[in-house]
């Protein structure tokens, strides 16, 4: 007789009351601590799921009753009971803890926590709906703005209770697929609306279209948009890296004047600027060293221009430019230079004006000034 007592009390691995080696008071942890009314749900639902998976769950709903006849199976609740304890202590804040540390049993804990933190549904669900209309991409990946949507859904759903269908109708089964419509053309909408404007042209294709698709469609569709935009980003960015590249790349640097697009062999301060220049005097003067000084010009009352121009002229520079061109050449430009003379000022009215301390640079720019007037 105490054997077939001792074989109808045998707590089996499935069996609820049945407690594995490896459990203990700090097995059991969920992803967020309870905190206050603020948290409360999230946390709720994942201390369900997690009790769940260790057939505890019955322990916080009353499901599970302590056996008053079986001595076995009745240390065997107790024993569940304060592991389940355990467990819920350890996923709150020590003030909350506390406060309900010295209730019984967990199904008092549960609905103690359960009485103190929820909020009424009203005020929840309407923050809720505001949030999702409220809640914006910003520039974040697509996937991510969709997760922030879904998690508040599923939190709106979890809220709404429905009655219980006994009998199944075709009448019945199309008012339910309409209604499961309407909840995810609401969902589209929402969705759609917190979009970036970069994808507007897409929003509108897709509100344009004759049926419209499941959220989960067009959250498809954007990821393909933000994939390719992303690439043709990418791709423009590497043209532009290269571009720079070759432009620093075919950049010449002159090491004479200090500047770019040249090289020293063509510099005009090294090899001289052209006969028209405005800066061949100065060019020469610093760089070739071929041209005579300027303290000649206009030193003295009694010096004068003559309508050749033979005191004017500056041999040196004049010499270098002939031997360097064609002889031709250097005969037009004298011939020029000689009529120009004579179009000019007579030398006498040159020799009263200039004063003993002229400078060269106020006799140069005379002299320009003439060949301006004359152009």
């Amino acid at each position: 007789m105490p054997d077939k007592e001792t074989s109808k009390t045998t707590i089996e691995p499935n069996n609820p009351l049945y407690l594995h080696p490896s459990d203990g008071p700090n097995t059991l942890k969920v992803d967020c601590q309870l905190t206050g009314a603020a948290d409360y749900r999230p946390w709720k639902r994942s201390m369900e799921i997690s009790l769940a998976t260790k057939r505890k769950l019955g322990f916080v709903t009353g499901a599970l009753t302590k056996s008053s006849s079986d001595p076995v199976l009745k240390e065997a609740w107790e024993a569940c009971n304060s592991m389940v304890t355990a467990w819920l202590l350890n996923n709150m804040t020590e003030s909350i803890r506390r406060s309900v540390m010295y209730m019984k049993s967990s199904k008092e804990i549960w609905l103690s926590l359960k009485h103190r933190f929820t909020v009424s549904n009203g005020s929840r669900k309407y923050r809720l709906n505001k949030l999702t209309y409220e809640v914006k991409q910003n520039e974040r990946p697509v996937s991510e703005y969709y997760t922030d949507l879904r998690v508040l859904w599923e939190e709106i759903e979890s809220m709404n209770d429905y009655p219980a269908i006994t009998s199944v109708t075709p009448e019945v089964t199309a008012y339910i697929e309409a209604i499961d419509q309407q909840k995810e053309e609401q969902k589209l909408f929402q969705f759609l609306n917190g979009l970036d404007l970069a994808y507007g042209s897409l929003k509108s294709h897709i509100l344009l279209m004759s049926t419209l698709p499941t959220v989960e469609g067009a959250v498809s569709m954007v990821q393909q948009e933000e994939c390719q935009s992303e690439s043709t980003r990418n791709e423009k960015e590497e043209v532009t890296s290269v571009a720079l590249y070759s432009k620093n790349e075919n950049k010449t640097y002159c090491t004479v004047c200090k500047k770019n697009n040249h090289t020293a062999d063509k510099c005009w301060f090294k090899i001289g600027f052209p006969i028209n220049h405005n800066k061949n005097k100065q060019g020469n003067k610093q760089f070739d060293g071929t041209q005579e000084s300027r303290s000649n010009y206009g030193k003295g009352k009694n010096q004068s221009y003559n309508a050749s121009g033979q005191h004017y002229k500056k041999k040196s520079g004049y010499s270098a430019q002939m031997s360097g061109g064609n002889a031709d050449l250097a005969t037009a430009i004298a011939q020029q230079l000689k009529e120009m003379m004579k179009l000019g000022p007579s030398s006498s009215n040159l020799a009263s004006k200039q004063k003993p301390d002229d400078t060269d640079d106020e006799i140069d720019e005379h002299f320009a000034g003439l060949h301006n007037t004359e152009n």
